[in-house]
């Protein structure tokens, strides 16, 4: 980062247009407090001392819906909202929203997971490759190859297929990835390819996303657009951590350290779910008029 700050600052403008405002301190506090809950609950709910049914997760839970619901309210009031949620009104934002939650989802929830599996022993637990720190590393390479191929290849494929389109590819390019990692666990190289084909749909939900988040809302307004759109990557990538997190609690038995195959092909049904669901509300997508742009 320090790097990028010291090439940059000299090379970029500085802007002319000063349009002031002030930093919504509430709004900050609120949603922060809200999410963190939210997240205490759903990634430690199950574990010993947060059971589903203790008083401890069930208040955290019910406290963070409860303070993010006043967020809401807040940024209603407010003259200049952290995040204004008025712009959930729009189709196309509540779409985008909901296609980047599951991307995000999905690629951060099984992120640790897939390391996981590539070094795990076969013989210690009947799944796994046994791969060691250098051959993970290799191992997790056709998945991140993949997601920059499809992100470069986004904006090409958009201009001849529809934006809406290159939504519901990218969710299908998900789904069908972790149904064919699902299908091939046992083969290294067939595990890779299927992990690959996930990238390959993530890349072009990642770019086409941001890109169309800030289509989405008056061109006055895009940083909003943006913001609310970095915001969801994050709220969905720590709710796929969480579930999957979840799942391998349940799925771990007494006294020891690793979990069952079921952890893991629970949580790519779980993805290839969320990818399709994704790919449903992408076809709600509509192209915003000129004037909106």
């Amino acid at each position: 980062m320090s790097v990028a700050l010291a090439l940059t600052w000299p090379l970029l403008p500085e802007s002319e247009d000063r349009p002031g405002g002030s930093v919504d301190w509430a709004g900050a506090v609120l949603l922060s407090v809200g999410l963190v809950a939210l997240m205490l609950a759903l990634g430690l709910g199950g574990t010993p001392g947060w059971e589903w049914t203790s008083a401890r997760t069930l208040v955290t839970l019910v406290g963070g819906v409860l303070v993010t619901a006043l967020w809401v309210l807040v940024e209603l009031r407010t003259a200049e909202p952290m995040i204004d949620v008025r712009m959930f009104a729009r189709r196309n934002v509540v779409v985008v929203s909901v296609v980047t939650l599951a991307f995000s989802f999905c690629m951060l929830g099984l992120q640790v997971a897939h390391s996981v599996f590539l070094g795990t022993s076969p013989a210690e637990t009947g799944y796994g490759f046994g791969y060691g720190p250098v051959a993970i590393g290799l191992g997790l390479l056709p998945n991140l190859l993949a997601m920059a191929l499809g992100a470069l290849a986004a904006p090409a494929v958009a201009a001849r297929v529809t934006d809406r389109l290159t939504l519901v590819t990218g969710s299908a390019l998900m789904a069908v990835g972790y149904g064919f990692v699902l299908a091939t666990h046992s083969s290294a190289p067939l595990f890779l390819l299927g992990t690959a084909l996930a990238g390959l749909g993530n890349g072009f939900l990642q770019h086409s996303t941001r890109t169309l988040a800030v289509e989405s809302v008056p061109h006055d307004r895009t940083s909003v657009g943006s913001g609310i759109n970095e915001l969801i990557i994050n709220v969905g990538g720590s709710l796929g951590a969480a579930a999957v997190l979840t799942v391998f609690a349940g799925h771990t038995p007494a006294g020891h350290t690793l979990p069952d195959l079921g952890a893991y092909t629970t949580s790519w049904v779980l993805c290839a779910v969320i990818s399709i669901a994704g790919g449903a509300a992408s076809l709600l997508y509509r192209t915003p008029s000129k004037d909106l742009r």
